[in-house]
């Protein structure tokens, strides 16, 4: 590695050997072989820490393999490294549901509802929806529902907690 000022760059030889081990941790991914893809990743976080593709990928496989705790914690620092991006947020969302994170899940939907764009014509109300739909659906059908709103009301920003609290009297 080269340090140019208070940025790294990767020399060209790194550059190459990231690029192959994100390709063979996404080959890895599509046939299914998750922990092996898992190796691969660790390749590709050893030559970049900030790989955001790289944390991604360990998010995926971690959640396809149900290791919930490293999942979260690589769909976070991706987040932390591109937080405009709807990928780790839909990877956290995920993780929330499928560890009943409630909270967790209504903050993870409402940063998805906020990123989505308005030009397409969808209220508000229909964003979130379409966000959370995959994610929260276990959300949606449980005794949880006087916990959400609660929590929606006290811990949401007013604009948020609107459009939640919209979408969840849609459902009802």
């Amino acid at each position: 590695r080269r340090v140019h000022g208070t940025h790294e760059t990767l020399l060209m030889s790194d550059k190459a050997a990231l690029n192959d081990a994100l390709k063979e941790a996404k080959a890895l991914i599509q046939a299914g072989k998750f922990e092996a893809a898992l190796e691969s990743c660790k390749t590709v976080l050893r030559i970049d820490k900030q790989s955001w593709q790289g944390l991604l990928f360990v998010g995926h496989c971690s959640s396809k393999l149900s290791k919930w705790e490293h999942a979260a914690k690589a769909f976070e620092r991706a987040a932390e490294i591109k937080e405009d991006d709807l990928n780790p947020w839909q990877g956290l969302c995920t993780v929330y549901d499928a560890t009943a994170q409630f909270e967790q899940l209504v903050r993870a939907s409402g940063k998805m509802c906020a990123l989505t764009n308005s030009k397409d014509g969808t209220t508000p109300s229909e964003k979130f929806l379409t966000a959370a739909n995959f994610h929260a659906k276990s959300l949606f059908h449980t005794a949880q529902w006087s916990k959400l709103r609660e929590f929606v009301r006290e811990q949401s920003s007013p604009q948020v907690g609107r459009v939640i609290s919209d979408a969840i009297s849609t459902i009802l």
